[in-house]
């Protein structure tokens, strides 16, 4: 695992002791480990990126200001990359830049770019791409929402397939889509606004699309109830099920294939595992109870605390707030790998714990 305590960059594998690999004292968050496990990439000071690996070894900027004030005329020292995501598969990194405004609040400037740590170049790769970017498991496409519609892209910026789908854009307030692609890359499960004019409440509700790459068509999914743009939506990575929550009702398994939903009550639910068999959700979100549920069996309770991820399709790793970090595994005890205090780690300027499992 990597975190940042005091704006250094730490690295721990397994109980070993903690490896400190900068000294900076301006190191802000940890973003992701490579695929491999064997490079950290971090942020540094406002937002600028850079990577080193887990020995303390290799350390390089790979997007800072400077770079990007070369790049694009209109940019000044406000600007900053925002939002980076590491492409499966790759050493690269997707990101889009943002400027800092005085009031401290983040602006996009929808400038789409990639960053590869390879040979540390940075490419801008579609400019003012006025949305989100989600890209697919096999690290070959991009599918960029334009908050009206919703663009297919290669991992070179070039567009593959314009306008998959269009939907109302909202003036009042933002009612971007949500994209999940389904693991094998072939189909994305589209969640769209389903009216132009929105009030903010009750909360706005989507419609929910299948849309296949192959056939280049999109049927529409009846959920009863509708998701709400309120709460967490999660989708299966095989794209057949989903968890979302509907106010004043509570939390629904909706299944994608025929419609059909199940009510778990009040609750906000988490990712899937990667087998797409189960899900954690916060059973009281207030109380901090999390439960294991299975689309074939019911809920069990798993303790009060925070969940963080699935290592593979059994095991999680999550927060119990009787004795710190552990990992979790389906039908058998917890195993505590971090006991103590959090607090070190839980930094006012987005300090984070990632992890990375290496079977």
């Amino acid at each position: 695992m990597a975190y940042v305590i005091d704006g250094n960059l730490y690295y721990q594998n397994g109980g070993n002791p903690p490896l400190q690999l900068t000294d900076s004292g301006e190191d802000r968050r940890p973003i992701s480990f490579s695929e491999d496990g064997k490079r950290v990439f971090f942020t540094r000071g406002p937002q600028e990126i850079y990577s080193i690996d887990v020995d303390g070894s290799q350390e390089q900027a790979l997007v800072t200001t400077d770079l990007l004030l070369t790049m694009v005329a209109n940019y000044d020292k406000s600007t900053t990359p925002c939002n980076p995501i590491l492409v499966p598969h790759t050493q690269l990194l997707l990101f889009n830049t943002c400027y800092h405004s005085i009031e401290s609040t983040p602006l996009n400037h929808d400038d789409l770019f990639i960053a590869d740590a390879d040979n540390n170049l940075v490419r801008l790769i579609l400019p003012e791409k006025g949305g989100y970017s989600y890209v697919s498991p096999n690290g070959r496409m991009i599918a960029v929402d334009r908050q009206n519609s919703i663009d297919i892209l290669g991992i070179d910026g070039r567009i593959l397939y314009s306008k998959i789908v269009t939907y109302p854009r909202s003036e009042q307030i933002s009612t971007a889509g949500r994209v999940y692609w389904a693991s094998d890359s072939k189909e994305l499960i589209l969640l769209l606004p389903s009216k132009t004019f929105v009030d903010t409440f009750p909360p706005p509700t989507y419609t929910v699309w299948r849309y296949s790459l192959d056939t280049h068509t999109s049927v529409q999914i009846q959920l009863d109830p509708t998701p709400t743009m309120l709460g967490e939506i999660w989708v299966s990575p095989d794209g057949n099920w989903i968890t979302y929550f509907v106010h004043n009702e509570g939390m629904f398994l909706g299944n994608l294939q025929d419609g059909s939903t199940q009510a778990y009550h009040f609750g906000s639910p988490h990712e899937w595992s990667p087998d797409s068999m189960h899900f954690i959700y916060d059973a009281d979100p207030l109380d901090a109870d999390l439960s294991l549920a299975s689309i074939n069996a019911p809920p069990v309770f798993i303790g009060k605390g925070g969940f963080i991820g699935w290592l593979d399709a059994s095991r999680y790793l999550y927060i119990d707030n009787t004795y710190g970090y552990a990992i979790g595994e389906i039908g058998k005890e917890p195993i505590a790998i971090l006991v103590g205090s959090t607090q070190p780690f839980i930094q006012p300027d987005f300090g984070t714990l990632i992890f990375s499992f290496q079977p």
